[in-house]
């Protein structure tokens, strides 16, 4: 009875060998053909919301515009200033340190808009624009009766030509026309025509 024990014991071992050997001699001609074979990566859920957050962010920023604008006038700090393009003058006064106490309020529009090289000037109480005097009387110069240096402030008249005008009307009596005037040596046509709007011709 031992020996028949044996015996399948020993068929076991036989089978067992050859399950073995058969699938070495499969391995061996399957493994070749998946050698080159490029494995499938997938992104973990963590790499895809990083992903997915940097390309919504990138795809939905908007670049904000800066503009620079020049402040003057009665505020503490005058100079020039970069703002927000949607910001208003109000803005700019409160980065120029406020308006001063002299500052003119009902002059300057805190809510307006500004854009690219403003200048916002802001004026005192009381400050007037500054105009040039009104000249009174005729501003042409009578050539009958200028002396050298009137005539010398004319445009294109010399020293030399002044004093020859006078000279000529000395000598030959008043001028009536331009060309009357055009009988002194030096004045020619061009010097008629930029001298016409100039003079008068009282006796």
């Amino acid at each position: 009875m031992s020996m028949t024990i044996t015996k399948q014991i020993a068929l076991w071992v036989a089978w067992g060998c050859v399950a073995l050997g058969g699938m070495l001699i499969a391995w061996q001609i399957i493994a070749p053909a998946n050698a080159n074979a490029t494995p499938l990566l997938v992104p973990t859920p963590g790499v895809l919301a990083e992903a997915d957050v940097s390309v919504d962010a990138a795809a939905t920023a908007t670049p904000v515009a800066d503009v620079v604008v020049y402040i003057s006038g009665a505020v503490n700090k005058p100079g020039v200033y970069k703002v927000a393009a949607s910001a208003r003058v109000a803005d700019v006064v409160v980065l120029a340190g406020g308006l001063r106490a002299d500052a003119d309020y009902a002059a300057v529009n805190l809510a307006a808009h500004i854009s690219d090289a403003t200048h916002i000037q802001v004026q005192s109480v009381g400050a007037a624009t500054t105009r040039a005097p009104v000249e009174s009387g005729p501003t042409t110069v009578a050539v009958n009766s200028a002396s050298v240096e009137e005539l010398t402030a004319l445009p294109g008249i010399g020293p030399a030509l002044a004093a020859r005008i006078v000279e000529y009307r000395t000598a030959h009596g008043v001028f009536t026309t331009m060309d009357d005037l055009g009988a002194v040596p030096g004045i020619g046509p061009a010097m008629q025509a930029k001298l016409a709007p100039l003079l008068r011709f009282d006796s």
